[in-house]
């Protein structure tokens, strides 16, 4: 029976970029090693990835729920107005600039434990696949990082965050 994190000896693939053949590496025991760790590594970076959109999926709908509750508690007229709705209103403002703040932070945390096991898994992958590549040369290592963070999902969660702070300022 072979081990699922065995390669088997005569699969070939074709490589996209220059169309030769790519083999795996003949199982061997470091090459059975390399495979484990580099299976440690990548779920290790699942659950990161996991972590970090549920944490700000968290965030979001908690700043959004306050942000409603905040909403429905403004005054309709200046007639209406009271000190007990401005108190309301400014604990609110307060707490939600603090809970979009740990939202940024968070994010911030998360995307650096994401970013060390993407790395620890590319130094990783040749020893584990050989020639093919999971992540590495995905194509990403060409653009900018400028460009490549403008765009990500990531970059979208970090400007909610700051979206959500200057809402509770203004």
């Amino acid at each position: 029976m072979q081990n699922f994190m065995t390669p088997p000896h005569d699969l070939k693939r074709e490589e996209s970029k220059t169309a030769k053949e790519v083999t795996l590496p003949v199982p061997t025991p470091q090459t059975d090693l390399a495979l484990r760790r580099y299976d440690v590594l990548f779920r290790y970076l699942a659950y990161e990835n996991t972590v970090y959109w549920t944490r700000s999926q968290f965030f979001l709908v908690a700043n959004a729920c306050m942000f409603a509750f905040a909403a429905s508690k403004l005054p309709t007229s200046f007639q209406n107005l009271s000190w007990e709705h401005l108190g309301i209103l400014a604990t609110a403002s307060a707490a939600g600039i603090l809970l979009s703040m740990f939202w940024h932070r968070a994010l911030t945390v998360g995307e650096h434990w994401v970013c060390r096991w993407e790395k620890l898994c590319v130094r990783l992958e040749s020893e584990a696949f050989g020639e093919i590549d999971v992540l590495r040369n995905s194509g990403m290592d060409s653009l900018p990082l400028d460009s490549i963070k403008r765009v990500s999902g990531k970059a979208a969660a970090r400007h909610s965050a700051i979206l959500f702070i200057v809402l509770w300022c203004v």
